[in-house]
């Protein structure tokens, strides 16, 4: 009688177990399917290209024919946005924002990879966390 009993929770057992692996298997395939699904597509902005005006300018500002006058505001508003939030996108959202052509936003997001690795330095974080910025 014993020996039944234990044959049969045996049995029980391995059941339980097999249900357990289809669940599972169930679950790997729904989690490939959501991996697999199709991809947004994002719209293609052909007016947003970056025009040169002058490839032999001593500064990046006068090849992309942003005045000094321009660009020292555009660095303002980058610092402002840094002194407000440390939230990376939120700074490049607001700042962009203030942007009127293609070339300030190009100076922009090379005037914010410039602050933010100098605020790195300065804090000692840059060698540190090198790839974050």
């Amino acid at each position: 009688m014993v020996v039944i009993i234990r044959e049969m929770c045996l049995v029980k057992r391995f059941t339980k177990e097999i249900r357990n692996t289809k669940t599972i298997t169930n679950s790997a395939m729904s989690w490939k399917n959501i991996f697999n699904r199709n991809k947004t597509k994002y719209p293609e902005y052909n007016h947003l290209k970056l025009l040169v005006i002058d490839n032999k300018a001593p500064t990046v500002t006068e090849g992309l024919g942003i005045t000094e006058d321009r660009a020292e505001q555009l660095r303002h508003y980058v610092q402002l946005a840094f002194m407000y939030s440390q939230d990376s996108f939120y700074i490049l959202e607001k700042v962009i924002d203030k942007c009127k052509h293609t070339n300030e936003v190009t100076f922009v997001v090379m005037e914010f990879s410039r602050t933010r690795i100098s605020m790195a330095m300065a804090n000692g974080e840059f060698k540190t966390n090198q790839n974050n910025y």
